[in-house]
């Protein structure tokens, strides 16, 4: 004999949210990765600033990256993705606010 069990839990069957393409990457994050002081992967780039050989500055999802060092360069670039290298001496984040 099944025993019945009294439970204030219920299903809660939400209709799935369906993004744009455009609501999407707004919710995309910018990732930095890096390889010792070499080298830079940006993802989330959204454009390039400035490009100098000893400053680069990025605008990304929730505002920009700055790269201070020697001989830097953008040896990669795609929609999102950047790859920075050279002496990368310092890296500076300014948020949005």
């Amino acid at each position: 004999m099944r025993k019945k069990i009294d439970s204030d839990f219920k299903l809660n069957r939400r209709r799935p949210k369906f993004f744009g393409i455009n609501e999407l990457s707004a919710l995309k994050a910018a990732s930095l990765q890096l390889e010792f002081n070499h080298q830079a992967t940006v993802d989330g780039c959204r454009g390039i600033i400035d490009y100098y050989e000893n400053l680069i500055k990025l605008r990304v999802v929730g505002g920009t990256v700055v790269f201070l060092g020697k001989g830097l360069s953008i040896s990669s670039l795609s929609d999102a993705d950047v790859i920075i290298e050279g002496q990368i001496d310092s890296i500076e984040f300014i948020t949005k606010g």
